[in-house]
C-alpha cells in the first residue's frame, strides 16, 4: 500500500498515524466483486464467474455461494459508517 506513509518524531507517533489512515481506509471500504465472463462461461462455473477461482473444499457445491452471500451479510452488520458533523 505505497500511500500509506507518515513521518513523526519515533516509531509509535508513525504507527499511530499509518493506523488511524488504515481506519479511515477500512470504514469507507467496500468489497465487490467485477465479473468479466460471457453468460456461457457463467452458466459453466458461477463460482469462478463471480471471482472465485481458488474455492477448495466448495469446488463442486453448487450451494457455495450462498455460503460466501452469508459470509458478507455478516460482514455487513459490522460496517460503522461515519458520523456526519
Amino acid at each position: 500500500m505505497p500511500h500509506l506513509v507518515a513521518e513523526g518524531e519515533n516509531r509509535e507517533q508513525v504507527l499511530a498515524v499509518i493506523k488511524e489512515m488504515l481506519t479511515q481506509s477500512v470504514r469507507r471500504a467496500e468489497v465487490v466483486t467485477l465479473s468479466l465472463l460471457d453468460q456461457e462461461e457463467e452458466a459453466e462455473d458461477p463460482l469462478a464467474a463471480n471471482g472465485y477461482r481458488h474455492y477448495g473444499i466448495f469446488a463442486d457445491d453448487p450451494e457455495a455461494l450462498k455460503l460466501f452471500d452469508e459470509i458478507e451479510e455478516e460482514r455487513n452488520k459490522h460496517i460503522v459508517e461515519p458520523v456526519q458533523p
